[in-house]
């Protein structure tokens, strides 16, 4: 079960992500932050710095999907993305720990942006 903090951690992370503030994560939010994460690091689209953030970028919100969207509408609810990382964080495998551990990365990233 996630911990107060950790759902403080993850809620951050999400509305971080959630760029069209629809309350929902899809591919067109991924893709919007590789835009603007390649604006901000002057990556020219189509470069190949610019294409390797959109691809790891839309390996990340493929895994997301496939792991959180249960209602199959190609959309990430709060409460989807909060019940995944739940079932992944019990999960002891290393391949989720080291998702994990990303994931952490990457909220604790988010929080601090956000000034959370």
């Amino acid at each position: 079960m996630l911990t107060e903090f950790q759902k403080h951690r993850l809620t951050v992370a999400f509305h971080y992500h959630d760029m069209d503030h629809d309350g929902f994560l899809g591919k067109a939010d991924y893709e919007q932050f590789v835009k603007r994460f390649g604006e901000i690091q002057n990556y020219l689209p189509g470069s190949p710095q610019r294409e390797a953030v959109y691809t790891q970028t839309m390996a990340t919100w493929e895994h997301l999907r496939q792991a959180a969207d249960k209602d199959k509408d190609g959309r990430v609810s709060l409460d989807e993305f909060l019940e995944s990382y739940d079932v992944t964080l019990s999960d002891r495998k290393p391949a989720n720990q080291r998702y994990c551990r990303m994931l952490w990365t990457v909220t604790s990233l988010a929080a601090y942006v956000a000034g959370a």
